[in-house]
């Protein structure tokens, strides 16, 4: 029998073995291309189905391509109704007023009759002087009914403070309902404003409430800063931000939330004094001051009147849908955007924070008092559950149930 040799089995080059460790990491990384190839191709589908593309990826893209604006100065606010002003004046690092001045609640009034009634009852025992602007016709150049005029006996208990004042604005040069023109038709109403302040008399020091209907101060906000001095001559308030009712509260993100509204120290020889403006004037905002309810009719008909007439009316780019009664309603129960947008964010993280549905809210702490006190007349502002709205003030085919 012949002798066999056992021969040691062939080297191995480990140089050419990968150690497990590696083919791990390459088998993640294989996975997480094909998962962001995956998420990038779904998305590119469904903006590319939805037939707005550039707008989309605008939106979707911002915190790529756009600047955030520049950050305010937040002064935390501190209120308690057991501190005396003084304190309060201290906490915020302001001092006592020494002299008496007048406020003025100025804004501009389109269809938000509720809101409206709320707002005045909030800031009745504070304010001197409601100024209410209404248009008989949209800032698009649709005409519309002058609402606050045909109900003025609605806020009769407060005729004693308004001051009311219906303009016309001139037509709209590429025809009713276009877009182009709006922005200088908003501009013209807040003039409006001006020359009621002026020529009623508003006085260097006053302090006049720059703010929309549906931006509501709190009537504590208001007493502070009546009471105290040392702010800047124009102080920013931060709503709450609500949208639909007070139901859904918007998230805090960062670069986010309601700051247009603000309060003046009226002082036409200052520089870059204009005015009243609805645009940022300052750096300093105060925290947690009132309440942005956006959007917050009780008839479908105000959802679609506001659609049409808003300055961003180019946001509706299939009016035969994004229009119907239907998918309006659909939205504002499911807590969706009736414009069908992305939402405006600088940061990757505040775009997924506020997308999706506006978040329920179970804390219906510190709300306007109005509201809460008269519940079922405004329950559809206050619970999920009445989120339906009807049609019309006579229709019922989407009664609250």
């Amino acid at each position: 029998m012949a002798d066999y040799v056992v021969l040691p089995p062939p080297a191995v080059n480990s140089a050419r073995r990968p150690f497990p460790f590696f083919r791990n990491v390459r088998v993640r990384r294989h996975a997480r291309f094909c998962l962001l190839l995956g998420l990038v191709a779904t998305i590119a589908i469904f903006i590319l189905s939805s037939g707005t593309v550039v707008r989309d990826l605008g939106y979707l893209l911002r915190p790529v391509w756009d600047t955030p604006p520049k950050p305010f100065q937040v002064i935390p606010h501190y209120d308690h109704p057991n501190v005396s002003a003084s304190d309060l004046c201290d906490l915020h690092g302001w001092h006592m007023r020494q002299n008496t001045v007048k406020i003025w609640d100025a804004t501009i009034f389109s269809v938000e009759l509720d809101l409206l009634e709320i707002r005045l009852r909030e800031l009745y025992d504070i304010v001197d002087h409601f100024v209410i602007v209404e248009s008989s016709s949209t800032f698009t150049g649709l005409p519309k009914p002058l609402h606050f005029a045909e109900n003025r006996e609605r806020f009769a208990w407060a005729a004693d403070k308004i001051l009311y004042r219906a303009v016309s604005l001139p037509p709209n040069p590429d025809g009713p309902g276009h877009a182009d023109g709006t922005w200088q038709n908003e501009a013209r109403s807040r003039r409006e404003i001006n020359d009621i302040l002026r020529g009623q008399g508003v006085q260097p020091g006053d302090l006049v409430i720059q703010a929309d209907v549906d931006e509501i101060p709190s009537f504590r906000t208001i007493e502070l800063i009546r009471a105290c001095e040392g702010y800047p001559s124009v102080l920013h308030l931060k709503l709450r931000d609500f949208m639909y009712s007070f139901v859904r509260m918007l998230p805090e993100v960062e670069n986010g939330g309601s700051w247009r509204a603000s309060v003046k120290t009226w002082n036409p020889a200052g520089p870059g004094n204009t005015g009243y403006s609805h645009g940022r004037q300052s750096d300093v905002i105060l925290a947690d001051a009132g309440w942005h309810c956006s959007w917050c009719f009780k008839y479908l008909e105000d959802f679609r009147f506001k659609m049409k007439s808003y300055s961003h009316y180019d946001r509706v780019t299939r009016p035969e849908r994004q229009l119907d009664p239907s998918e309006i309603q659909r939205k504002i129960c499911e807590g969706k955007d009736v414009f069908d947008m992305y939402p405006e964010a600088y940061t990757f993280d505040s775009l997924y924070r506020l997308l999706g549905p506006f978040p329920l809210t179970q804390s219906y702490i510190q709300l306007p008092w109005w509201a809460v006190q008269n519940a079922e007349r405004f329950d559809y502002l206050l619970r999920q559950d009445r989120c339906r709205r009807r049609l019309s003030p006579a229709g019922d085919n989407s009664d609250s149930n």
